[in-house]
């Protein structure tokens, strides 16, 4: 059996917005695999539609967010929790647990039009974050599908010493150009 954890973790610290501004008090959902290690840890990033929950079991329904990564995690697969500390995190603005649209704000409606939007620097940022506030020191990789392989693109590239290695599955050829202002 695989030793598992879910939470949602208050970032320690604001999220500095690529647009500008600062996104205060956001939370982070994540599940994490295996025994848990403060190095050599393998990050997962899930795409648009999924969520962090990438070993629980499919929905019974078409839209599907959990089990995502039942075929490429498990004992004897690439990534094993056997022999892997393994934390799979919700990004920034995704509806499954992390501040997003659907999240509700101070005043208990949900911020909607509030929430500021999120790119994918700062959904990498937000990473950044939930990694440094749980005392992970070192990344063995990053594994990022879909729209989690963008994010782990650019979280290599603005924290290039946090992580050994980076696999971007499904994602787009180039980073988007930064739009200067």
């Amino acid at each position: 059996m695989i030793q598992t954890a879910s939470s949602t973790f208050l970032l320690p610290a604001p999220v500095p917005l690529s647009e500008g501004g600062l996104l205060l008090n956001a939370e982070m959902a994540y599940e994490a695999y295996g025994v848990p290690a403060a190095e050599g840890v393998v990050v997962l990033l899930h795409d648009f539609v999924a969520s962090h929950r990438a070993l629980a079991d499919p929905e019974p329904s078409l839209y599907k967010p959990s089990g995502w990564g039942l075929q490429l995690i498990g004992t004897g697969r690439v990534i094993d929790p056997a022999t892997d500390y393994i934390l799979s995190a919700n990004l920034l603005g995704s509806p499954f647990g992390s501040t997003s649209p659907a999240k509700f704000g101070p005043d208990g409606q949900p911020m909607a039009t509030d929430f500021p939007g999120a790119s994918t620097e700062d959904m990498a940022r937000g990473v950044a974050g939930l990694l440094r506030g749980l005392g992970v020191a070192s990344v063995r990789v990053v594994v990022g599908v879909g729209l989690g392989g963008m994010v782990a693109l650019h979280l290599a590239s603005l924290f290039p010493k946090l992580s050994a290695g980076v696999v971007a599955l499904g994602a787009s050829q180039v980073l988007p150009e930064r739009v200067s202002t």
